[in-house]
């Protein structure tokens, strides 16, 4: 990353039958059969990753769920663009903009809108398919999300991951994984949090979740400085034009607007973006 400025931080259901679907670009899902519980096979694994072969100099991009890299860690994408891996852990969902409707239906549109939308920012990406909250109805299991991480191979120099500050379990669980990974990789790569959006634009007081997250992090991160990614206005709005191709969401336009100005004036620039990094 190369923040314009930045401010440091001491200690501180059933299915009916549907026709198959074709894989997609390459490494996303591929439906098999017809029967009323559809099976999708993932043909990028972590360990056939490993086999393809990380870039030597590469960045891993850690979400939740579908759209929130786009909505969170745009500058990023853009920055590391040809370099990054996306792991996407909770895409099995049930959430849409019309209410919750079934997995079968949502999973495969959700998984499809950001395997397009990322691959056209040359973002490699992989789904653990994970249920997320709108699916589950038992607590969530962080040593299983941690996991998944286990055997992923690469020499990276970033990882990005959320900084949890809506306090949304799915985020609180890939935050740890993250953290669990980053220490695993002998704390060696810069680890980045993103401000989860839209959460941190309907807050009253962002700063002061930061603020208090930060101080959480300290403990096991050390030192963390929050720094503001410049975005102009051509790459804000074509953050906003991919926003609008998860389809199957709200529409966010308005707030991540006026939350990106807010931070654009910390930096002197047009829009911009939040992390908390390690320094």
């Amino acid at each position: 990353m190369t923040p314009c400025a930045a401010s440091p931080r001491v200690s501180s259901q059933t299915a009916t039958d549907s026709p198959p679907i074709p894989s997609l670009l390459n490494g996303g899902y591929l439906y098999q059969g017809t029967s009323s519980f559809p099976k999708f096979a993932m043909p990028k694994s972590i360990s056939q990753l490993n086999e393809d072969g990380i870039h030597a100099i590469s960045t891993l991009f850690l979400a939740p769920h579908p759209d929130d890299l786009v909505y969170s860690a745009f500058s990023a994408l853009v920055q590391h663009t040809g370099v990054g891996t996306a792991v996407v852990f909770f895409n099995i969902s049930r959430f849409t903009k019309w209410g919750i409707l079934p997995k079968y239906f949502v999973t495969p549109m959700r998984t499809l809108e950001e395997r397009i939308i990322l691959t056209r920012l040359r973002v490699r990406t992989m789904f653990l398919w994970l249920e997320d909250s709108s699916v589950r109805n038992y607590p969530i299991e962080c040593q299983r999300v941690t996991s998944q991480l286990k055997g992923l191979q690469g020499a990276f120099r970033y990882i990005f991951c959320p900084l949890s500050i809506s306090g949304h379990s799915d985020h609180l669980a890939v935050r740890s994984a993250a953290i669990d990974y980053w220490i695993s990789c002998g704390r060696k790569p810069r680890i980045c949090f993103y401000e989860d959006l839209p959460y941190a634009a309907k807050m009253k007081e962002p700063e002061v979740e930061v603020e208090t997250r930060v101080r959480e992090l300290t403990r096991c991160c050390g030192h963390l400085s929050v720094q503001y990614n410049p975005l102009n206005v051509n790459q804000f709005r074509r953050k906003l034009a991919l926003s609008r191709l998860y389809l199957t969401q709200n529409d966010h336009r308005t707030l991540l607007e006026k939350h990106a100005k807010g931070l654009g004036k910390k930096c002197r620039s047009a829009y911009a973006e939040r992390y908390v990094c390690c320094s």
